[in-house]
């Protein structure tokens, strides 16, 4: 069959699948080569040293009739939100904690108000700091992702209390297409971030109890987030979230204890997914 005859996307959902196979990397898969004739053309074209076609070459997929292009790269898709969320009549209510009910991530996009993501009027639109999206609530279209790794991380220099109540407090949920897909994925402590600052601990001075001067989501180690066997694909033009579900009004460490714990300062929760990511180019 000549590759005029198979869908363009068949033929880039085979490249993005190369990367995963056999352990392949991206720099591997944009090595491979596609050629656009039948076999009985391709092998007489090696006997006789006749000219053949290439469909695809590396990372630079070409449609069969010279349309758009695609380069496939490894990336991030990340969001962030504040907590607890900025509320106007009073800046930083962290003696309120985190209250019950869900937050959405990757619904807003660079550009778009800092507010919407819980932010107070200082951070004023979000920036690349704050996500990397570029379409609010989809991907854009032109891109496609195919995503191995999922972590949750929160600002470096969050303080153990506000880590154990961010924590605690709630579980994640990926949803697909307004909800008509969704996958209850447990307990925020059960998605290690690996960012953070480790390797130190302050050093009592005084005779002052030895304090540690930050946490983070599980060993700050890149090797420690979840690794998705079965990956996550989102294609262009899909809607999609991930929440964070705070099911009961609670700002304790312990989801058993009978206290209460405010927030000391205000924190910043990073949902992160890593991956192929692979743009459309026009030409």
């Amino acid at each position: 069959m000549n590759l005029n005859e198979i869908k363009q996307s068949v033929i880039h959902g085979f490249l993005d699948r190369c990367v995963k196979v056999g352990g392949m990397t991206a720099d591997m898969a944009r090595n491979i080569r596609i050629f656009a004739n039948p076999t009985e053309e391709i092998v007489d074209a090696g006997l006789h040293r006749k000219k053949i076609h290439m469909f695809a070459r590396g990372g630079q997929m070409l449609s069969s009739g010279g349309g758009a292009r695609a380069r496939l790269e490894e990336n991030y898709l990340f969001d962030t939100r504040r907590f607890p969320t900025f509320v106007a009549a009073e800046a930083f209510p962290l003696a309120a904690g985190i209250p019950a009910q869900e937050y959405l991530f990757f619904q807003n996009a660079v550009g778009q108000p800092a507010i919407n993501n819980g932010f107070s009027p200082i951070i004023t639109v979000m920036t690349e700091l704050e996500t990397n999206m570029d379409v609010a609530g989809q991907i854009a279209q032109g891109k496609n992702f195919v995503f191995n790794q999922l972590g949750v991380s929160f600002n470096a220099d969050i303080g153990t209390v506000d880590a154990g109540i961010l924590l605690e407090a709630g579980a994640l949920r990926f949803e697909k297409q307004g909800g008509q897909y969704a996958l209850k994925h447990g307990p925020i402590r059960m998605w290690p971030g690996g960012t953070g600052i480790a390797g130190y601990a302050a050093t009592a001075v005084g005779g002052a109890p030895l304090t540690i001067a930050s946490a983070h989501n599980g060993t700050a180690d890149i090797r420690a987030p979840r690794k998705l066997a079965i990956p996550r694909v989102i294609r262009e033009k899909e809607s999609f979230a991930y929440k964070y579900l705070v099911p009961r009004a609670q700002r304790n460490t312990s989801s058993t204890a009978a206290t209460f714990t405010a927030m000391t300062a205000p924190c910043i929760m990073t949902i992160w997914l890593w991956g192929g990511q692979q743009d459309a180019i026009p030409v």
